[in-house]
């Protein structure tokens, strides 16, 4: 605590953790801010950060020399205050604020809630934004807007709904049309009533400027020669924007195109597991990226992706940001590197796709097929664990492997004899007592 600063101010945080005593150095952003270790015990570390004044404003990692990992420190644009321990529970007697700035707590015990109250002198569009799940922390908030009579008037818990098939996006992201002039109070709590010393929050309160993000879903792509590619990307509107954005793909290397794509002010629809229709907190676009079949073979490219827009007569521009998964609460964050790196190859025939570590016995496998071709595809197995060859119809997207023994492998697919694609490295452990093909039939 705090989790974030502004730039250009100096703040003192306070570590938590253990074997702390040892702690003599720390860092933000690798060598972004160097910090001052005030004092330091088994439990806590105590250091005065100074953040430079052109430092950009996202999220960093806080390294402590000796901790095995990094947490998230957030550097923003506006001014913060951090209020520590029950400072602003009292519901009847909230922490007075300025409209634009950016609350560090936390929500430290069983049914605790937070509340700050803040003024408007006119009818005015407001944002309360809430960063804590997916800076890492278990918090689930939500948050609460009451106007002066103590009506609430307003309230989020997700800006979304959440499922299986997408990555959870839990913090509110809430912009609400205040009528007229008054004293509002913003209340922030954990969804389920829970508490804990851990459930750190970034709360900002601030007038809406309707704006816009543009994020590659994954990190690296590889563009095949000859063939029309597809990227993934998408835009999330934010703070009220509600006006198309063109995406343009930028730094192509020779013999690649790709035209630009309007992404429509309208979320994006898709089925859950009993068809049931979600939306998404964004809007995804394909973008077809086209590679001549006598493009030069390449390592490694930087790609972006540029999205421009106009609302209000006010033109906006942002390059994207590429994202990758955090699987531990199955989140998906923004990476450290903008850019997409991607790689110009030839075609292979069929692509098979596992995960890296799996147990003897079933498994379900993803087969593309590139070819066009009509006939099966026999998949075996090469290395150390062994398999059941079996033969995958044309047609087919997945097929079902037994893996016998354990060890590493390589799946490779075949036609007529001829390997046509294989699989990345896949670890295989020891499962349950693997079924002879007898048992198997007998059951």
């Amino acid at each position: 605590m705090p989790s974030g600063s502004r730039a250009g101010e100096t703040v003192e945080v306070t570590l938590h953790g253990v074997n702390l005593e040892g702690v003599r150095e720390v860092s933000v952003g690798g060598s972004l801010a160097r910090a001052q270790v005030l004092s330091a015990t088994p439990e806590a570390a105590k250091v005065r950060l100074s953040i430079p004044p052109d430092a950009g404003p996202g999220e960093y990692r806080l390294h402590a020399g000796g901790a095995t990992l990094p947490v998230p420190f957030v550097i923003g644009a506006l001014a913060e205050i951090t209020v520590h321990g029950r400072a602003a529970r009292n519901r009847q007697d909230p922490v007075a604020i300025p409209l634009g700035v950016t609350i560090n707590g936390t929500i430290g015990e069983p049914r605790a809630a937070d509340s700050f109250t803040f003024r408007v002198d006119k009818p005015e569009k407001v944002l309360l934004e809430v960063n804590s799940m997916k800076l890492g922390f278990l918090l689930d908030p939500l948050v609460l807007l009451y106007d002066e009579s103590g009506r609430r008037i307003a309230w989020q818990d997700e800006p979304t709904t959440n499922t299986g098939k997408e990555p959870a996006d839990m913090d509110p992201h809430l912009t609400v049309d205040l009528p007229k002039a008054g004293r509002y109070t913003a209340v922030i709590r954990d969804a389920q009533y829970r508490g804990m010393p851990e459930f750190a929050y970034r709360l900002t309160v601030k007038k809406a400027e309707p704006d816009f993000v543009v994020r590659v879903v994954g990190t690296s792509e590889t563009l095949y020669r000859g063939r029309t590619n597809i990227v993934n990307v998408r835009v999330r509107r934010i703070e009220g924007w509600n006006t198309p954005v063109e995406i343009c793909a930028e730094n192509l290397p020779p013999g690649v195109s790709a035209p630009c794509v309007v992404a429509a002010p309208e979320n994006t629809a898709y089925k859950g597991t009993c068809g049931e229709t979600h939306y998404l907190d964004g809007t995804n676009v394909e973008i077809p990226i086209k590679v001549a079949g006598d493009a030069p073979l390449l390592d490694l490219r930087r790609l972006c992706f540029r999205g421009r827009g106009v609302i209000n007569g006010r033109p906006v521009e942002h390059l994207s940001i590429t994202r990758y998964w955090k699987s531990r609460i199955r989140l998906i964050g923004d990476s450290e590197e903008r850019d997409l790196f991607a790689s110009i190859a030839d075609s292979p025939g069929v692509v098979l796709q596992a995960p890296e570590r799996v147990s003897t016995g079933p498994l379900t496998i993803i087969v593309t097929r590139l070819d066009e071709g009509a006939g099966p595809l026999r998949i075996e197995a090469a290395g150390g664990a062994v398999i059941d060859p079996v033969e995958a119809p044309a047609g087919v997207t997945r097929a079902e492997i037994h893996i016998r023994t354990p060890g590493t492998l390589v799946l490779v697919g075949k036609l007529g004899g001829r390997i046509v694609g294989q699989s990345h490295p896949i670890i295989v452990e020891a499962g349950k007592k693997a079924q002879t093909k007898e048992e198997t039939d007998e059951n």
